[in-house]
């Protein structure tokens, strides 16, 4: 049965701390032991490493994918702006309106878009005041504070951990 990359780290601490018990003298049993757990762990990391680099691979393939999604919807919505600029035109230079067996074409004004390209021009009487109180929060300088000890209330700095998966030179 193969192990969880979890499994052979605590099994490697296991043996650490029976060595330790044992005050470093190693039998051949032990030795076997050892020797296996460190192989299988080079196992695991290549694998471990391998499986990375191909959710890493499939990311990247979603996101092409994505991009190409985006551009074929906006590729389809200006061919429907398009047409029904086409239709909308058709239909008023025949009077607004066309029936088929199965589908009715109409086309009517509505009631309009108010455009306010000067707002400068619009008299006060069209104006009314809006009063914002907005604060922006200084994360940088909570971070330095944080990090040099200084508590801050509604703050805390989250330490995380960053993972590197690189390929060595052959060296072990």
């Amino acid at each position: 049965m193969k192990k969880s990359m979890m499994e052979l780290v605590r099994e490697a601490k296991e043996i650490d701390l029976s060595l330790e018990a044992m005050g470093g003298e190693i039998d051949e049993s032990m030795e076997v032991v050892i020797y296996q757990n460190r192989l299988d762990l080079k196992t695991k990391a290549d694998s471990c490493a391998f499986f990375h680099e191909h959710l890493e691979a499939v990311i990247a393939s979603w996101k092409k994918r994505k991009e190409e999604a985006a551009q074929g919807l906006a590729v389809a919505q200006r061919k429907l702006e398009r047409y029904e600029a086409y239709l909308k035109e058709s239909l008023r230079g025949i009077g607004g309106e066309i029936s088929g067996d199965y589908m009715l074409l109409k086309v009517k004004p509505t009631k309009g878009n108010l455009l306010t390209p000067n707002k400068e021009l619009i008299p006060m009487q069209y104006k009314k005041e809006i009063i914002t109180r907005e604060w922006e929060i200084d994360n940088k300088a909570i971070k330095e504070d944080l990090a040099l000890g200084i508590p801050v209330p509604g703050a805390e700095l989250k330490i995380n951990h960053s993972l590197t998966i690189k390929p060595h030179n052959g060296s072990k």
